[in-house]
C-alpha cells in the first residue's frame, strides 16, 4: 500500500524496489518524477526543503561545451537525477542515453557542487551535483544533437568564461569554476553554502 506515492512518470527498477521496501514497512513515500525528494523524505518531518542528488556531464569539444536548455527556461549541463540505489557514474550514463541517445565514456571527475536557491514560493531547493568529464564519438560539435526528451534541447557554445556567463548556465557558482576544472585539471568543492 501506497502512503504517499506522487511519481507522475519514469521511475526506475532500483527506485520502485527502494519505494517496495519503504512501503512494506510502513515509511511515508514522496518521490517525484524530477528526482526531488522533499526533506520529510528524510526526516521524517514537512519542511519547506526540497533535495535534488544529480550527476552532471562536462562535454568538450574542440573548444566548445554542449549545454542542455529547458525549453522556455534556463540552461545547465547535461545530466539529471540519481535514482536511489545508483552510482553517480551509473545515473549519469543512463541520463545521457534519455536525454541524447548516446553512449557515453565517463572520465575524470571533476568535483562537487552544492546549491542552495529559494524560489518564488519560498521553497529551499538544495542540490549536491558530481561533475565528471565525459567524451562520445556521437557528441561532436559539428554536429546539434537531437533530444530524445521533448522538454530539452541541446547546443553548443564556446569554451570559455564569458560565453558561459553569458548563456547563463546554471548554477551560476559554475560561471567563473568551470573553465579552470578542466584546464587546471583540478578537482573542486562549490557551495552556495556559507560556513
Amino acid at each position: 500500500m501506497w502512503l504517499d506515492y506522487d511519481v507522475g512518470g519514469y521511475i526506475g527498477a532500483s527506485t520502485r524496489r527502494e519505494i517496495e521496501y519503504a512501503s512494506a514497512k510502513g515509511k511515508v513515500i514522496r518521490y517525484y518524477s524530477n528526482g526531488e525528494f522533499p526533506l520529510d523524505y528524510f526526516q521524517g518531518e514537512s519542511t519547506n526543503i526540497k533535495f535534488r542528488h544529480i550527476a552532471r556531464a562536462v562535454i568538450v569539444h574542440n573548444n566548445k561545451i554542449l549545454i542542455a536548455r529547458l525549453k522556455g527556461a534556463h540552461s545547465f549541463l547535461p545530466g539529471g537525477s540519481i535514482e536511489l540505489g545508483e552510482g553517480a557514474q551509473q545515473a549519469l550514463k543512463r541520463e545521457l542515453v534519455e536525454e541524447l541517445g548516446a553512449d557515453c565514456i565517463i572520465g575524470r571527475f571533476l568535483g562537487v557542487v552544492e546549491t542552495k536557491r529559494t524560489d518564488e514560493k519560498g521553497i529551499i531547493h538544495h542540490e549536491v551535483t558530481h561533475l565528471f568529464e565525459v567524451s562520445s564519438d556521437q557528441l561532436q560539435s559539428h554536429r546539434i544533437p537531437i533530444s530524445e526528451e521533448g522538454h530539452l534541447e541541446f547546443y553548443w557554445i564556446e569554451f570559455y568564461t564569458e560565453s558561459i556567463q553569458e548563456h547563463r548556465v546554471l548554477p551560476q557558482i559554475l560561471h567563473e569554476n568551470l573553465v579552470r576544472m578542466i584546464v587546471e585539471k583540478e578537482c573542486v568543492w562549490l557551495t552556495t553554502f556559507t560556513p
